[in-house]
């Protein structure tokens, strides 16, 4: 198959059988496919090989930013595949984009920028607005943490206190008593 061809490719990971477990269940190792659809009804599902790589760059390079989207190890901030508002398409689209996260989503809100298409002007909008939200979120965290800093702090002073007071009551009683027994005749003849 030629490069010029009008057939379409997208590389895709997927799993190959690779046995059984000792438990008995079947494992699997990872495997990268290519799909090669010629609309509107030929689609080839594959193993990827070198020379597909080759052959088609452009779609190995779109796999490859929506591969390092995924990789949520090496993503600092909110990573856009964990973000609940965005389809799969849309996610797909910000990550070929390069947009990794909703923070650098957000850096875009307000820019018009003829290479982006508008979607993505529209997603960033909503980015900012769910950054700006946990920001006023973080202050009144803030200030939870400092009030229960506060709370924890005076309520081990009042079991303290509480101790002191049994303490205190406890010598009083014991002084009582003694004031008590002083005035009875046995207590006098001691």
């Amino acid at each position: 198959m030629s490069s010029d061809s009008a057939a379409y490719a997208r590389f895709e990971d997927g799993w190959e059988q690779d046995g059984v477990g000792k438990d008995g269940l079947p494992t699997y190792r990872p495997r990268l496919y290519i799909v090669l659809s010629k609309p509107p009804h030929l689609s080839v599902r594959r193993e990827a090989e070198e020379e597909d790589i080759e052959m088609f760059p452009e779609p190995y390079k779109r796999y490859q930013k929506l591969r390092a989207g995924r990789d949520l190890e090496n993503i600092e901030g909110y990573p856009i595949v964990l973000w609940p508002a965005l389809s799969q398409a849309e996610c797909e689209q910000l990550l070929a984009q390069g947009i990794l996260t909703v923070e650098q989503l957000a850096k875009m809100a307000g820019r018009s920028n003829a290479k982006m298409p508008g979607g993505i002007l529209e997603l960033a909008g909503r980015a900012k607005r769910l950054l700006d939200l946990q920001k006023a979120g973080g202050k009144y965290e803030g200030v939870i943490d400092e009030l229960t800093r506060q709370r924890d702090a005076l309520n081990a002073e009042l079991i303290e206190l509480r101790q002191q007071l049994a303490s205190a009551n406890s010598v009083i009683n014991n002084l009582q008593g003694r004031i008590a027994g002083y005035g009875t005749p046995e207590g006098r003849a001691a």
